[in-house]
């Protein structure tokens, strides 16, 4: 059986994951402004008008997060290292390994997962994620 992470982890955990819901806070309010102001136009409104348009349209998105999270969180670890499936692109900067070093290595601090530890990031990482 599992123990309860260190006060400390709860500590540590807070601000990142309050910094990355005011991120993410944030980031939506300037999207429904764009809305709202009509910046950010829609190609229709009545979804039952196209039923199976907006079926594979709710369906696909679910499947984009997922995808976006998954590459986005993968880009953020080092990808030039000879242990890694992509160490052939040899010719491109390891930008992975400075993300992780200065900015994706805060995530990773927690050793035991608690509800705060999936959101918890750097401000940048949260950029990255809830964009």
């Amino acid at each position: 059986m599992k123990k309860n992470p260190p006060r400390s982890n709860y500590w540590r955990e807070i601000p990142g994951t309050i910094s990355t819901v005011l991120i993410s806070s944030v980031l939506e309010i300037i999207a429904l402004r764009m809305w709202a102001t009509g910046y950010l136009t829609n190609t229709y409104m009545d979804h039952w008008a196209h039923p199976f348009r907006s079926f594979f349209w709710f369906a696909g998105m679910s499947f984009h997060g997922d995808g976006y999270v998954g590459v986005a969180h993968r880009a953020m670890h080092p990808w030039n290292t000879g242990e890694s499936p992509y160490y052939i692109i040899r010719c491109i900067p390891d930008f992975g390994y400075y993300l992780f070093k200065y900015v994706h290595s805060y995530h990773h601090l927690s050793e035991n997962t608690t509800i705060l530890s999936g959101h918890s990031m750097h401000p940048v990482d949260g950029v990255f994620y809830t964009s």
